[in-house]
């Protein structure tokens, strides 16, 4: 799962998985990493949650109007 940091010791996800066809990218907070992407000007949907897993999660888009999807994993 999540790796830590050796010199913050916070804990990340070193990688994005393509999922379906499109890149799943692991966040810690699904709530911050939307608003600093729609404040840098990108195009998000709004924050759904997973009726499985009871995640949060959205979509933007690549510069190639590919699919990018942000998932919550805490």
């Amino acid at each position: 799962i999540g790796k830590r940091h050796p010199e913050t010791g916070k804990q990340y996800w070193p990688y994005s998985e393509v999922f379906h066809g499109r890149y799943q990218n692991a966040v810690e907070n699904v709530e911050e990493k939307r608003a600093k992407l729609v404040s840098k000007g990108l195009v998000c949907e709004e924050i759904r949650v997973d009726e499985f897993t009871e995640k949060k999660f959205f979509f933007t888009q690549d510069p190639d109007d590919l699919p990018l999807e942000f998932y919550e994993m805490n």
